[in-house]
């Protein structure tokens, strides 16, 4: 008869993957309403945000796409179909100008956000929307409009899920 001796490696092996797991740093982008956070997500590196406004002077369209990476939100590209009133006209230093009817792209630029305050207008003025791929589209001008906005990257565990945050609903 063979006899097994108990082997305390492989017990501590499994706790050891268990702990991992639900300890392993995320980014997660955590969106505050006058300091108080209502969004609060893990997201993975590379994760794209596109905040769409109407420019309020133009009326024409305004796009600005970040990429959360390293922690904080980059400036990946902005689009917009007019370039006047305060809107940028030419390439950063860092960065390409692209013209694709009826769109103008201006990527790169190396701008880095930690936090974003983001200034969310009303229906008659801005019509603030946030899309997060897959999630869809939010309204911001409805949830808050009028509002200030904080947008910022975390560090967070990969086991603990936050959203919304427990109690919290987004703002009415």
């Amino acid at each position: 008869m063979r006899c097994y001796r108990f082997r305390p490696a492989i017990p501590f092996f499994l706790l050891c993957s268990i702990a991992a797991f639900f300890c392993w740093p995320v980014d997660q982008l955590v969106v505050s309403l006058r300091g108080t956070p209502f969004l609060w997500r893990s997201v993975p590196p590379g994760q794209r945000l596109v905040f769409r406004s109407i420019h309020s002077v133009q009326k024409t369209p305004l796009e600005d796409e970040l990429v959360v990476s390293g922690g904080r939100l980059w400036g990946w590209e902005e689009r917009t179909q007019s370039h006047n009133a305060g809107l940028p006209t030419e390439a950063p230093r860092n960065g390409t100008f692209l013209m694709v009817p009826p769109w103008m792209h201006i990527r790169g630029g190396r701008r880095v956000f930690a936090p974003l305050h983001y200034r969310v207008g009303t229906d008659a003025l801005g019509v603030n929307r946030l899309w997060i791929p897959p999630e869809g589209e939010r309204d911001l001008y409805r949830l808050c409009p009028g509002q200030l906005l904080t947008f910022q990257v975390l560090r967070g565990c990969l086991g603990i899920r936050w959203t919304p945050l427990r109690g919290q609903e987004e703002p009415k």
